[in-house]
């Protein structure tokens, strides 16, 4: 967690440099403890060999700049690229995603009334003249 704090504040100071509003870092956990730990003062017997980079994430959860929420594993769409999932989520979790303009856009547009039963290699999306 600690890691991509340090990566959000890297693009925000990119962000106010060319101008665009920032506001603080929210970080979807989907590990309640990590949450509990990252937002605690206390030191407990489990938490005192903590590296002091994790302390510096205590400092920017408290001063405002990270608000960290809790997202259950059942919507966090990162799962699709970090581990093997069931058909069912899988496919819940693509449709979350938003694709970009490098031709699957206009393809994923034109055919998202398609069930999973037809066939992928069928349809006008698939030209193979553009493949050449």
């Amino acid at each position: 967690m600690a890691a991509a704090v340090q990566e959000c504040i890297g693009l925000m100071m990119v962000l106010k440099d060319i101008g665009m509003p920032v506001g603080p870092i929210v970080v979807m956990e989907g590990n309640q403890g990590a949450q509990q730990l990252a937002e605690s003062k206390g030191v407990t017997q489990r938490s005192r060999h903590i590296d002091t980079k994790y302390y510096w994430l205590r400092d920017k959860i408290a001063s405002g700049d990270v608000c960290v929420q809790y997202c259950p594993t059942s919507k966090m769409v990162a799962d699709h690229f970090t581990k093997p999932l069931g058909r069912t989520k899988f496919e819940r979790f693509r449709s979350a995603l938003v694709f970009v303009e490098w031709g699957c856009w206009e393809w994923a547009t034109s055919h998202s009334s398609k069930t999973q039963d037809d066939d992928f290699n069928s349809g006008s999306w698939y030209d193979t003249n553009k493949l050449q």
